[in-house]
């Protein structure tokens, strides 16, 4: 009897055991992260993202891929890189139209200069941008690329080198929250296009200069 008495005495204590130490640890569990501190991204500086972008380089692998694998780096490596610069434009042009609360760019035409008459007339503000933001080279009468090239580089671009797309992005909205007051009318499209051009593309395209002429062995 006594040593029954034992035996369910132990059992008892083990059973109790356990209990605490799974409510110890679940109780662990739940406090824990409570108490892990918080990660803040770091801030997100434009003139040191343009010095990390120069410092990189494209690989030849990544030259190739970007052909499709269809021709070998040493023969692509030209074309790659006029193709690179523009796709850069063209992001640009993407985020200046969302900035402003227009349309992607549409679908190729050919390409036409605009008259001073077709701007004075243009019935939008809309319009008026789609008639400033014309290229030849992003039209059907390019001399190097057709539109199904643009794709494929613009998604390497975002993955590698997203901070070319947040840059265009901060500076769009900084002009217009803080120089325009958010008024969209043909002198905001003047002006964030005259900030583009003088202002902020210089610095993008001179940090992509210099990335693209990085040799690819030393990546």
């Amino acid at each position: 009897m006594l040593t029954r008495l034992i035996t369910c005495l132990c059992i008892g204590i083990i059973i109790h055991a356990d209990s605490s130490i799974s409510t110890s640890a679940a109780t662990s569990a739940n406090v824990s992260p409570a108490h892990e501190p918080q990660t803040t991204p770091p801030p997100f500086v434009i003139d040191d993202e343009l010095t990390k972008i120069a410092a990189s380089c494209i690989t030849n692998l990544e030259h190739e891929q970007l052909s499709g694998n269809s021709i070998r780096h040493i023969y692509v490596v030209a074309f790659n890189n006029h193709l690179i610069k523009e796709a850069t434009n063209l992001i640009a042009s993407m985020e200046m139209r969302a900035a402003l609360g227009f349309a992607p760019p549409g679908p190729w035409t050919h390409y036409k200069e605009p008259s001073a008459d077709e701007l004075a007339s243009a019935l939008t503000v809309e319009e008026y941008f789609d008639l400033r933001d014309r290229f030849e080279d992003r039209s059907l009468d390019s001399f190097y690329f057709f539109e199904k090239n643009f794709p494929p580089v613009i998604a390497f671009l975002d993955k590698r080198f997203p901070a070319i797309r947040t840059i265009y992005k901060r500076k769009f909205q900084e002009i217009l929250s803080d120089n325009l007051g958010g008024k969209i009318d043909r002198k905001t499209v003047d002006y964030i296009i005259y900030n583009y051009i003088y202002k902020i593309h210089p610095k993008v395209s001179n940090a992509i200069q210099q990335m693209l002429r990085q040799k690819s062995k030393y990546c």
